[in-house]
């Protein structure tokens, strides 16, 4: 069976970082889920088509270096409000939380 690994992430300059602690199946916690979001907000965030994330528990998550940015994205259709961390250096998209869900969504 695999093992649980540390997966490093961070922006584009390297002053914001971050580690993810991804477990193996069947281990606890497990990786919530993936995402691949069509709505406006996430196109404009990437500047893409769509957004693709996997979420994590808060506690798989740490930030190692550095201190991001926040956009509190208060537009959404759900009413929720979306706290999306950018490297305030190159702006790179880092991760985002949410008041109403226990997770984080690199």
């Amino acid at each position: 069976m695999p093992e649980s690994q540390v997966l490093h992430g961070g922006c584009l300059c390297g002053k914001v970082r971050y580690t993810i602690t991804a477990t193996a199946p069947g281990e606890t916690p497990a990786s919530l889920c993936n995402v691949i979001c069509h709505c406006e907000n996430c196109k404009k965030a990437t500047g893409t088509h769509m957004a693709n994330t996997s979420m994590f528990s808060r506690e798989q998550f740490a930030l190692t270096s550095g201190t991001p940015g926040i956009y509190e994205d208060k537009n959404q259709d759900s009413g929720n409000v979306l706290m999306r961390r950018f490297c305030r250096d190159c702006g790179s998209p880092l991760y985002i939380t949410s008041n109403t869900v226990d997770s984080a969504v690199p």
